[in-house]
């Protein structure tokens, strides 16, 4: 999948490290970068940084993105598909994020949307 980033001097890399490493306290991959970073020996063991990079940048979960489908899921089945793509989409950033919402002043913000579209009359 990072073929492009890695190459095949990554093997011999990792065995020329080993030796170098074999007698430090280093238990994480954080802690090796750090290691390669200040020994100043990043220009030696290049892929090695870039394998940690990658290592250290991708998400632990994708727990965000299952939450969202999650809460759309529920919206859908509740709205019986009744509402438009984008008055769904809508609902559901509402929906995800809650915290936010919550802030707001939805009794105000009713009233003034309720006043927009208010259909008066006026009779003489």
């Amino acid at each position: 999948m990072y073929k492009d980033d890695i190459s095949s001097n990554f093997t011999g890399q990792i065995l020329s490290l080993k030796e170098l490493i074999k007698n430090k306290n280093l238990k994480t991959i954080n802690e090796m970068a750090n290691f390669i970073l200040t020994n100043d020996i990043a220009t030696s063991y290049s892929e090695i940084l870039v394998a940690c990079t990658i290592f250290l940048t991708l998400p632990v979960t994708v727990a965000t993105a299952e939450r969202s489908f999650s809460k759309l899921k529920i919206i859908k089945n509740y709205l019986r598909n009744s509402c438009s793509q984008n008055r769904l989409s809508n609902i559901a950033i509402l929906n995800i994020e809650q915290k936010r919402t919550s802030e707001l002043k939805t009794d105000k913000l009713i009233k003034d949307f309720s006043n927009l579209k208010a259909r008066k009359m006026k009779f003489v």
